[in-house]
């Protein structure tokens, strides 16, 4: 990465290595999914976060009325306020319990201005995260605060948005239109590790560490309907139920004897302890080519009709599993366990109206009488996704279901998917996990 060949300049060796595991369209809420179920074949000592564009995308449909504005601010801050705190659990493994080195987690302020519309949201967010970042003991830089305060004084530099905007996001585009803006942001980062380094090894203590340890705190999920009255009793489900889900997890790994260490050289779905199938298009977790995504589904696919493989490692399209087909189907097969997620992709535009997917399960376990054929459980949940939204962004949202009934007597586990309304649909990843 470009931020990698910055720092070996610098140091002159490669004593810090960077791994890109950003994927188009990701938020703070999806990119736990990866790290939450080691997906990624790494054991990082620092977790750089900058999705504030897309996490402020989440919420802007729900409150376009400017008189909401405030309700608006409220529901961003609980988005980013919760989905923060799955992002250091997820970082921490799940679980502390017996780890002598925990990851540092740093979030990116990287509010993006382009015209008065984005300029009074991303002031908001650069707000948000400097709070944020402060309650739980998170390292933070502004990329607002590097570059912005300097535009602000010189209209020249206030154009730069404007005039490059259409060379990058006309409809033929190969690259990311923000391409040099996250660029922009590598520097900037590099530029604070820099500035780090030098006053570390300048200092005459060292007694105060280089990164701080996240200050994790069993909060409770915080909603319009939170009360004050309220909160002693929250604070204390949300630490028994993060207890609950520790231990749970501390079971599984020592009562199964599947690696939890993700294969990077393979690009077959993973297979953990946590994951009996798992895999989300991304080049850290080697899923990175069209080839790549028609392996992993072709591993548990048992019937398609409309739906096919695309993608390329960098310019678009990105890999994932796309139809472009009404009434497109497939069905998969495969092995059951609590808990099955979906990350899939929100769109604009013409093709992308009217978007609808169609989600049925059905469990299956052994025929006693004839061990060779399956009883299945039929339709035991369904559900409805939309995979457009009137935003002029491509974000990727997740959803997921907890199986009802699911026992050790069930072997596997059918889904299938229709697209019943318009005819495009985008899936980069699929999950199917124990907790």
């Amino acid at each position: 990465t470009q931020l990698q060949e910055m720092f070996q300049k610098f140091f002159g060796s490669d004593v810090i290595r960077v791994t890109n595991m950003a994927m188009g369209g990701m938020t703070t809420d999806v990119s736990t999914l990866p790290l939450r179920y080691g997906l990624f074949p790494i054991k990082p000592d620092l977790i750089i976060a900058s999705f504030g564009y897309n996490d402020m995308t989440i919420l802007s449909q729900q409150y376009k009325n400017p008189f909401l504005f405030a309700l608006k601010e409220t529901a961003q801050y609980s988005y980013l306020l919760n989905s923060t705190q799955k992002l250091i659990r997820a970082a921490y493994a799940q679980c502390n319990k017996g780890m002598t080195h925990l990851p540092s987690v740093m979030l990116v302020d990287d509010s993006f201005m382009i015209d008065d519309k984005t300029a009074r949201g991303n002031l908001m967010h650069s707000r948000m995260i400097s709070e944020v970042s402060q309650w739980y003991d998170l390292w933070s830089v502004s990329w607002t605060n590097a570059f912005l305060h300097m535009s602000y004084a010189d209209e020249k530099l206030m154009s730069v948005n404007a005039t490059f905007w259409p060379l990058w996001g006309g409809p033929n585009q190969q690259a990311h239109p923000h391409i040099l803006y996250h660029i922009g942001i590598a520097w900037m980062i590099f530029y604070q590790f820099a500035q780090a380094a030098v006053h570390g090894c300048s200092s005459t203590s060292n007694s105060v560490p280089l990164f701080p340890e996240p200050n994790l705190q069993n909060i409770p999920p915080l909603t319009f309907s939170t009360r004050y009255q309220d909160l002693p009793m929250a604070w204390k489900t949300a630490t028994a139920q993060w207890s609950e889900r520790c231990d749970l997890h501390d079971e599984i790994l020592k009562n199964t004897s599947i690696t939890t260490e993700h294969n990077s050289t393979s690009n077959v779905a993973s297979s953990t302890a946590l994951c009996p199938y798992a895999w989300i298009a991304n080049r850290a977790t080697n899923i990175q080519t069209r080839e790549d995504v028609r392996q992993v589904v072709d591993s548990v696919m048992i019937e398609n009709k409309g739906w096919n493989e695309e993608g390329n490692p960098v310019k678009k399209p990105r890999p994932g599993w796309v139809t472009y087909m009404p009434g497109a189907k497939f069905k998969i097969r495969a092995p059951v366990a609590q808990r099955f997620t979906l990350i899939y992709m929100k769109s604009y535009g013409a093709k992308w109206q009217d978007s609808k997917l169609q989600i049925k399960f059905s469990l299956c376990r052994p025929n006693p009488l004839y061990p060779r054929r399956q009883i299945c459980e039929k339709n035991v949940m369904q559900d409805e996704l939309a995979g457009f939204h009137a935003q002029n962004i491509s974000v990727n949202y997740e959803a997921s279901w907890i199986l009802p009934g699911v026992n050790e007597n069930h072997t596997h586990a059918d889904i299938h998917f229709q697209l019943i309304g318009g005819n495009t649909f985008r899936i980069n990843g699929m999950l199917f996990c124990r907790v």
